[in-house]
């Protein structure tokens, strides 16, 4: 299971990476930013995600941030805050805090003021990062439950469509109004179903203020959920050819 939890959280991770780098080079640099030290960071981001070299959970339980895992993977803002100099920095805060989120270390005004030293905002370093997951079974079970709710949405839509059809053929001599109208509302709340099904992600418990966004969470960083989403690999994809 630990061998199957390194591939897909390895996958899911380079997927994130690319999806923020495409998001961060369409948004204009914060106010006061050094633009060629943002394009450094960017650069040195793609490499992070390329080198595969990502922390593990390192317990049970929900998933969660991890600044340094017990075998010295740096999480991607440890990696970039460390290449930057804040060696002691990233080693305390792995001391100290080491499942800590992004928003809560920017409360110190050395780690904000580190990380507009990379040339992004601290809501970027909130997008840049992850959650990690304790199995590969947090991953599959959301990729399981999304496929079956489209498919069974789909499948119960299109006996409800037969239905609505065998209804209006037999409209002169259907029974109660009722069933006439369920028919047609049930397919309609089956299709919505399976629309809501097929965008759901799945994202770890994590403060929320400022209107930033945590570990990771949103419409395109959810923890496994849109990860394989058919929108979320078209998106991925797209990302990944912008990448390269």
């Amino acid at each position: 299971m630990r061998i199957l939890t390194t591939i897909i959280e390895r996958h899911r991770l380079r997927l994130h990476f690319a999806l923020v780098r495409a998001e961060m080079r369409r948004a204009p640099a914060p106010a006061g930013a050094d633009p060629a030290r943002r394009a450094e960071t960017l650069r040195t981001l793609a490499r992070y995600a390329r080198a595969g070299a990502f922390p593990r959970h390192g317990g049970r339980g929900a998933p969660r941030p991890v600044f340094i895992d017990a075998d010295g993977n740096r999480c991607a803002m440890a990696h970039l805050l460390e290449r930057r100099g804040h060696g002691n920095a990233v080693h305390g805060i792995a001391a100290a805090r080491n499942h800590a989120y992004v928003a809560e270390l920017a409360r110190d005004p050395q780690v904000a003021a580190a990380i507009h030293g990379l040339g992004i905002s601290e809501a970027e370093a909130a997008r840049i990062q992850p959650c990690y997951n304790a199995s590969a079974l947090q991953c599959l079970a959301a990729f399981a439950l999304q496929w079956a709710g489209v498919a069974s949405a789909l499948w119960l839509g299109a006996r409800a469509v037969r239905r609505i059809r065998a209804s209006n053929e037999a409209r002169a001599s259907s029974g109660p109004r009722w069933r006439r109208i369920a028919a047609p509302a049930l397919a309609v709340l089956l299709i919505l179903a399976g629309v809501a099904s097929w965008g759901t992600t799945t994202t770890a418990p994590a403060p929320s203020e400022g209107g930033m966004s945590f570990c990771g969470a949103g419409p395109d960083y959810g923890v496994c959920g849109s990860a394989f989403s058919v929108p979320g690999v078209v998106r991925q994809i797209r990302a990944l050819r912008a990448d390269s």
